[in-house]
């Protein structure tokens, strides 16, 4: 594999670390919008790329195992790994496809070993990516002449699935940002991303997005310095205040939304108890079959669940290990305010995937775990080895 990624020419490629973040950054990108696609086609040119970018970090960065956290990434991919290996051979009903999954699922932890590693690199690539997944985002919106501009993205998709792709990367990128940076992250770059959810009109993309936008100033107002509490208490002030004299226009831009339907979701409860019925005990431990159930014959097999997903996928102890993916930020026994920072952020995303397939196992998995390595690695380095006391870089490829 090193003698592949050096015929291919990564490894001089990537000795500049600028062309490293150029790398990593629209790596990144093409996995938000080849997942996006949601086309089989699409899949098959994103795993053909994961396998040249891995083999490029296979050659950077040997894997190393004289850490704990190290020690703690390696035994986590291996569980996971193995549960999904585990349940292949009962899997034959669904065909190829857990296969192909299983591979996937192996090839996102590889990459997000690997790139997590190098902090700095992996920080930089994941902003300028955010940046450029907005950029392209509200030009779609601003520039489309369709009235739902985000769910003409892909044909037969909807604006739902896009503004939940992109509360998952900025929840994990504000997570990131304030483990690195002891900082929370850009608050510009949250309103725009509150403000695609609200144009997307989803019910649960618009919730999350206004829960980190809270997460966010809650944690100025506690812990930040007397200036940025001033600011932060004038701006929520003064958005008070137009909310209250402006409470009739801003209802009426929220019941344009699928804010008007509420927050109860009869066909998607539906749709969990009919699953989780259809289970025989062999089903129940391995993963079921969605043919015959509501999903399978009426959403198109879209279960709607990310954590039922991972469960029809590979079953319950895939599952688990997903569920209890973001304690990882404490095992040290840290619970300082940016483990449990990160843990608030992650608790939006799981907000919002058991609304939506948005994991367990998807391409967005690499943002997810990527983001729970580099904290976890921070953590048992200490984040004085991250960052100096005013949030700017101290050292370079620190996790190596």
């Amino acid at each position: 594999m090193n003698m592949f990624a050096r015929f291919l020419g990564f490894s001089t490629f990537c000795r500049d670390e600028k062309f490293e973040v150029v790398s990593v950054s629209l790596f990144l990108f093409l996995t938000f919008f080849l997942f996006a696609a949601q086309a089989v086609g699409f899949m098959v040119v994103w795993t053909c790329f994961g396998v040249l970018f891995f083999c490029q970090y296979v050659r950077l960065d040997p894997v190393a195992r004289n850490n704990v956290g190290e020690r703690i990434a390696i035994t986590y991919f291996l569980f996971v790994v193995m549960s999904c290996l585990f349940v292949l051979p009962f899997s034959g009903a669904r065909g190829l496809s857990s296969v192909y999954y299983a591979l996937n699922v192996a090839l996102v932890f590889g990459i997000a070993h690997f790139i997590s590693k190098r902090a700095l690199v992996f920080y930089s690539g994941f902003t300028v990516a955010l940046y450029l997944i907005q950029f392209v985002l509200l030009s779609i919106i601003l520039l489309s002449p369709y009235l739902d501009p985000l769910g003409s993205i892909v044909e037969g998709s909807s604006s739902n699935g896009i503004t939940s792709y992109l509360i998952l990367v900025q929840a994990c990128y504000n997570g990131i940002t304030y483990v690195l940076k002891r900082n929370v992250p850009p608050w510009g770059m949250n309103v725009i991303t509150f403000y695609i959810c609200f144009v997307g009109q989803g019910r649960g993309s618009i919730a999350a997005g206004f829960l980190l936008l809270g997460i966010n100033i809650l944690y100025v107002l506690v812990s930040g310095g007397s200036r940025k509490r001033f600011g932060y208490a004038v701006v929520i002030i003064v958005a008070l205040l137009f909310a209250v004299l402006k409470f009739d226009l801003l209802f009426s831009f929220a019941m344009k939304t699928n804010l008007a339907r509420g927050f109860y979701d009869q066909p998607r409860i539906e749709m969990w108890i009919d699953y989780f019925r259809s289970l025989s005990f062999v089903e129940s431990v391995v993963g079921g079959d969605l043919n015959g159930t509501i999903i399978g014959d009426f959403y198109l097999g879209n279960p709607h669940n990310s954590f039922l997903r991972a469960h029809n996928k590979f079953g319950v102890l895939y599952m688990l290990l997903m569920v209890v993916s973001p304690f990882g930020l404490f095992l040290k026994g840290n619970f300082g305010k940016e483990q449990i920072f990160m843990f608030l952020t992650l608790a939006v995303v799981f907000f919002r995937a058991m609304t939506e397939p948005i994991l367990f196992p998807t391409f967005l998995d690499l943002f997810y775990f990527s983001s729970i390595y580099c904290a976890v690695r921070a953590s048992y380095l200490g984040t004085e080895s991250v960052v100096d006391g005013r949030g700017a870089w101290s050292r370079r490829d620190i996790l190596d």
